[in-house]
């Protein structure tokens, strides 16, 4: 039995760290957005709290959103308690909150768009995803083989994803106006 949870918490930390395994839409059935498999949408659990703070930064457009579910989540525990694994389950919590505030985004704007603009609108996220997703591996790259990767790599991808969904917010809002 103890070889077998070894063999998982191998597995899982494998699985947690190699972020540039992850396909792109269009190159796999499995989307980086959104991905129902990701470890951060099966082990972080984002509150209706969060998920009504982040929308609000949103609206309120004063910025300061990137580590808003971060303050908000470290915040809740004991100064003695703080860690490299607490602090990548915050920005795991972040990324559940801000892919699906992305996701919404994008689902209004495909709706919106047609022909070429649908065509450039999902040829930009495809390559905003690339660009994430090699912006995560370069942070991951300086520690590599150290237990600082994963929460490195975990923080650059909650902060990327938070401004990706703000821009994407500014765009749907620019075309409520049309």
């Amino acid at each position: 039995m103890r070889v077998l949870l070894i063999a998982l918490a191998l597995a899982l930390s494998a699985c947690a760290t190699e972020p540039r395994q992850m396909q792109v839409p269009g190159d796999s059935a499995h989307p980086v957005l959104g991905d129902p498999n990701s470890m951060w949408r099966l082990h972080a659990a984002a509150s209706t709290a969060d998920r009504t703070a982040a929308h609000a930064c949103l609206i309120a457009r004063n910025g300061g959103c990137d580590d808003l579910i971060q303050k908000s989540c470290n915040g809740s525990y004991d100064e003695d308690l703080q860690s490299p694994a607490l602090a990548r389950q915050c920005d795991w919590r972040a990324m559940v909150v801000w892919e699906d505030e992305a996701l919404a985004s994008l689902a209004d704007l495909r709706g919106k768009f047609g022909g070429e603009g649908l065509k450039q609108l999902n040829d930009d996220e495809t390559a905003w995803e690339r660009s994430m997703l090699d912006d995560v591996g370069i942070g991951m790259d300086m520690y590599e083989g150290g237990s600082l990767a994963g929460p490195v790599g975990a923080h650059i991808r909650a902060r990327a994803v938070a401004q990706r969904a703000a821009y994407l917010y500014e765009i749907q809002q620019m075309t409520e106006g049309e």
